[in-house]
């Protein structure tokens, strides 16, 4: 149910670390490697988990190979006939679509954010990460009782 708790609080932590004790280091070459690094190293947790649950149709930290599926997808729907195909693919390009668009979003609120807190813009997605986690641990418990009710109401003792 929680496997991917841990991974989520790591990030978490990187990133408060770095909204935090950012701002009060000197800013030498070693403090920026060490940010940068740390960083980095969130990034690609976040990916790999995001990929790791998605069977690696969703990608989160580059869009390149995002873009030439979109393009391949597009250029599939053009010659399908079939409708069950035609829906499957409008399902994926959409997702592509919501991806890209969300990433562009997250890079401009982020760099005019950036310019008014500084290092403390990391906070913004320590919270939608912190939101996210809490909103699946309730939806799990949401849909065992919701199960077990139903097995109740169906099988009455």
């Amino acid at each position: 149910r929680y496997a991917y708790t841990v991974p989520i609080l790591i990030e978490i932590g990187i990133l408060v670390f770095v909204g935090s004790c950012g701002p009060m280091l000197r800013h030498t070459l070693i403090t920026t490697e060490i940010l940068a690094g740390s960083l980095l190293f969130a990034m690609g947790l976040q990916n790999a988990m995001v990929s790791m649950i998605s069977g690696s149709v969703v990608r989160t930290t580059h869009l390149t190979g995002m873009f030439t599926d979109l393009g391949i997808e597009l250029a599939a729907i053009i010659r399908l006939k079939s409708g069950n195909e035609i829906r499957i693919l409008r399902g994926r390009i959409f997702l592509r679509i919501v991806i890209i668009v969300c990433f562009f979003l997250g890079c401009i609120f982020g760099a005019i954010f950036y310019n008014y807190l500084k290092l403390h813009v990391f906070y913004i997605p320590t919270g939608i990460l912190i939101i996210a986690m809490f909103f699946d641990i309730f939806r799990v418990r949401a849909i065992k009782a919701y199960r077990n009710v139903k097995h109740l109401m169906h099988n009455p003792s």
